[in-house]
């Protein structure tokens, strides 16, 4: 791949603009939540100085190293085992010119040197909670990982006895459940007093992780526990797991400026609650308030614009939070954990171009359990009644009109991949449908015309029950939504709801998650 066709991420952290390789979804997720993921970490990495030595144990693609290297500019030892990942890594290193001071070793350290297998919890660049010489989750419970690699091991203080490395001064851990492991093998360096500060992700819900509280605190470290509990998740998949930064006493490192900060925002925050509370009710969510997915995503569909004409249909962007679907293009499945349509017995048509993962029966197709559980609480909230009945109200009206009295109605989702070549010709959808929404998920913005069009017949006295698709001659294209990332087209289905994909000629994959209200008693 030359330079050209590299795609970079740019950030900003201070003076300095940091670029990393923007090569899939993943990668690109990494570098949009830079800031926002663990801005406990970005403040303790902004304290160290110029020359100083930072390992990072668990490099992953190198988001903290490429920091403390071009911006703070430590002397950076970055240790990632995974081999995407480290291929990644070293390319990041090289695209931001610091390759004189960091480098880079596709080497597992943990508390012995030997030769074992890598346990990858999923085959993507950029993934991460891969264990090494034991087959178990970041819990510690036993996994059946599908993937290993053959990977090498060895020991902090085996390194920096031997002179591979320098005495650290900063060492950050976060190896996915072992770091226990690394502790142990790093005991004779972390109690020589040279070492300011390491920070260690740490789950509280493991007496080994317990323990290093413990241990550091008797080679003569501290910690703030408002560090903590600032990056302690409360919820979700990684509950109860988050970093603890230990540090010296003397070593200058604070957290009360992040503190501050993290106040202030809190303070800020719950003004504008108090005054929107004050108002009358709109059900108006803004970005800078913090509520959950289901109450913006409930906010957006509650407060979009419909079209009534050919027939009635919506469009809203921003249909989720930016930073919750930044998270869900990381999680959106690879291609070996979707399936045909057709292999699902849900249509009768040969559809050998679309790939499909349905949340109701499917999601244990998917392989990695970070990505596994992501899809399970998704599913929770996006087939909630809350949704469902949002999108009804909307509606109310036009289903009345329709004389349709009494529903008895339900949810359901399934993620959609078609590739080059698919199209599917102008139809209604089925009548076991009242409302179907399809979102977009796409990497880029580059494949707008994508979108689900809108068709007329020129026959103006066709109508459909959704039986059959049409060929596209003998129809108008009115429109074309566009397919542009964190996006949804969608309509109230009725007998000249006509709609349609022209056919896929971009050698790209068309992601969607289709929702669909269906009438139960169909």
């Amino acid at each position: 791949m030359s330079d050209q066709e590299v795609k970079l991420a740019e950030v900003t952290f201070g003076h300095t603009k940091l670029f990393y390789e923007a090569t899939n979804r993943n990668a690109i997720w990494r570098a949009s939540t830079l800031f926002t993921k663990e801005p406990d970490t970005v403040h303790w990495i902004s304290q160290i100085k110029e020359n100083e030595v930072f390992i990072d144990i668990g490099a992953n693609v190198g988001m903290y190293s490429i920091m403390a290297g071009k911006a703070q500019k430590a002397q950076v030892f970055a240790f990632e085992p995974e081999s995407q990942n480290y291929a990644l890594l070293n390319r990041n290193i090289v695209h931001n010119q610091i390759q004189d001071k960091s480098i880079a070793y596709c080497l597992a350290l943990t508390d012995e040197e030997k030769v074992d297998k890598l346990y990858l919890s999923g085959f993507q660049l950029g993934s991460s909670c891969h264990t090494f010489g034991e087959n178990v989750d970041y819990n510690l419970k036993e996994r059946k990982s599908q993937i290993a690699q053959g990977c090498v091991s060895n020991t902090l203080d085996a390194l920096v006895d031997t002179g591979v490395i320098p005495q650290p001064d900063h060492i950050k851990i976060d190896v996915d459940g072992l770091e226990h492991l690394v502790i142990k093998g790093a005991a004779k360096t972390l109690k020589q007093g040279n070492v300011k500060s390491i920070l260690v992700e740490l789950n509280t819900h493991l007496d080994e992780h317990l323990q290093i509280i413990g241990y550091l605190a008797d080679a003569g470290f501290i910690f703030d526990q408002r560090q903590v509990d600032l990056a302690i998740r409360k919820e979700g998949s990684f509950e109860g797991i988050g970093n603890y930064i230990f540090y010296k006493p003397d070593s200058g490192i604070s957290f009360d400026k992040l503190i501050e900060r993290e106040e202030a925002a809190a303070k800020l925050e719950a003004q504008e609650q108090a005054e929107a509370d004050n108002k009358p009710s709109s059900f108006v969510i803004g970005p800078a308030q913090n509520v959950t997915p289901l109450e913006y995503t409930m906010s957006r569909l509650a407060n979009m614009e419909i079209k009534h004409e050919p027939y009635h249909h919506f469009y809203v962007d921003e249909l989720f939070p930016a930073d919750y679907y930044a998270e869900m293009m990381a999680m959106k499945p690879s291609a070996d954990e979707v399936v045909t349509i057709a292999s699902t017995g849900r249509t009768n048509k040969a559809y050998d171009d679309r790939y499909v993962m349905h949340l109701q029966d499917g999601i244990h197709q998917v392989i990695d359990p970070v990505k596994r559980k992501f899809w399970e609480e998704y599913r929770e909230w996006f087939c909630s009644q809350e949704i469902m009945i949002t999108l009804i109200k909307r509606f109310h009206k036009e289903i009345a009109d329709a004389g349709v009295t009494k529903l008895n109605v339900f949810p359901e989702a399934m993620f959609m991949r078609d590739k080059a070549g698919y199209s599917i010709g102008p139809h209604t959808d089925s009548m076991h449908r009242l409302i179907t929404m399809m979102v977009y998920l796409p990497d880029d913005v580059d494949h707008r015309h994508l979108g689900t069009s809108v068709y007329v017949p020129e026959d103006k006295t066709l109508n459909s029950d959704g039986s059959r698709h049409f060929k596209f001659n003998g129809f108008r294209n009115v429109s074309t939504a566009d397919y542009k990332p964190n996006s949804a087209f969608g309509f109230l289905r009725s007998n000249n709801s006509f709609h349609g994909v022209e056919p896929v000629k971009d050698e790209y994959d068309r992601d969607t998650m289709v929702y669909i209200v269906k009438h139960r008693n169909a």
